[in-house]
């Protein structure tokens, strides 16, 4: 609960992007959240690294005749602090590409709408999609299977969108193949 707190105000208040070099300049406490043994009480001037995260980060893609889906992830930091004492989190962000019967159904690769991380799990990722033109967030979780292929599903949907499945704007149970 207090993770999905957490990703919430990563989602409603995204502030921006800070670049790694100045953690190092600033002088912040660095906390591995991939090292499960070490416990954390006070978050404020530091940074919390995901070592775990990078193996997700690159351009995924999927395509069965016309039908097609592009994943593009890279990796950023949210600061969750304030100025005066920032706590920056790393965090997983990108955009998709859905391709439907040919034709272009949704292109958001240059909006990034998708915000997560690994939650500290180094076996799955858990991206938090937020639609902001019907108002609604879908929760997908993303796992790298044995031949290094990468398995999309849709883990949550709101109430809203129990039904039908084919109102959700891209594909939900897919393996994707690392492109770039």
């Amino acid at each position: 609960m207090k993770i999905l707190k957490i990703v919430l105000l990563l989602i409603i208040g995204f502030r921006g992007v800070v670049m790694a070099q100045q953690n190092n300049q600033s002088g912040l406490k660095e906390y591995d959240i991939s090292n499960p043994d070490k416990k954390f009480t006070d978050y404020s001037n530091t940074h919390m690294t995901d070592k775990n995260a990078d193996k997700y980060i690159g351009t995924w893609k999927w395509k069965i005749g016309t039908n097609e889906f592009t994943l593009k992830l890279e990796k950023g930091q949210k600061n969750m602090g304030t100025k005066e004492k920032p706590w920056l989190m790393d965090i997983l962000k990108g955009g998709f590409q859905s391709i439907k019967n040919g034709k272009e159904s949704i292109n958001n690769l240059s909006v990034e709408p998708l915000i997560g991380g690994t939650e500290g799990n180094p076996d799955k990722i858990i991206l938090y999609y937020s639609d902001s033109q019907q108002h609604k967030l879908l929760i997908f979780e993303a796992t790298l299977t044995a031949n290094n292929t990468l398995r999309w599903t849709l883990s949550k949907r709101p109430q809203e969108w129990q039904a039908p499945i084919s109102s959700v704007p891209v594909p939900v149970d897919i393996e994707l193949n690392r492109i770039q």
